[in-house]
């Protein structure tokens, strides 16, 4: 919860309320199935990809099948960024970090190995 601080004696809170993560979890899940709702348009992202040898098919496989690890409110109203984790190549665990957009689509911001080896 946060409060503002002003001479108007009216007191104004703005509450902010997380989603469960496993509601958006779900989520991520569900609108990974169809890769038409999965945006990976920055340089950032793309150049983290092959900098880090991580596929496509790795960053799908994480997004719909992967477990939430962080949850943070986005940038924008309705916005969640979300950390999607799963274990591939063996015992190597990728890490996705996704902004789940209010238009109900997914925007890949950067990937990583959660093994930082």
């Amino acid at each position: 919860m946060i409060e503002s601080v002003s001479d108007d004696p009216t007191p104004k809170t703005v509450h902010i309320f997380a989603r469960r993560p496993e509601l958006l979890e779900s989520k991520i899940r569900a609108l990974a199935q169809d890769s038409s709702n999965v945006l990976i348009p920055t340089d950032h992202s793309l150049e983290r990809q092959d900098e880090r040898g991580i596929t496509d098919k790795m960053i799908f496989d994480a997004l719909r099948a992967g477990y939430i690890e962080d949850v943070r409110p986005g940038k924008g109203v309705g916005e969640w960024k979300c950390k999607m984790t799963k274990r591939v190549k063996g015992r190597r665990e990728v890490g996705v970090v996704t902004v789940l957009l209010a238009g109900d689509s997914l925007l890949v911001a950067t990937v990583e190995w959660e093994d930082m080896r």
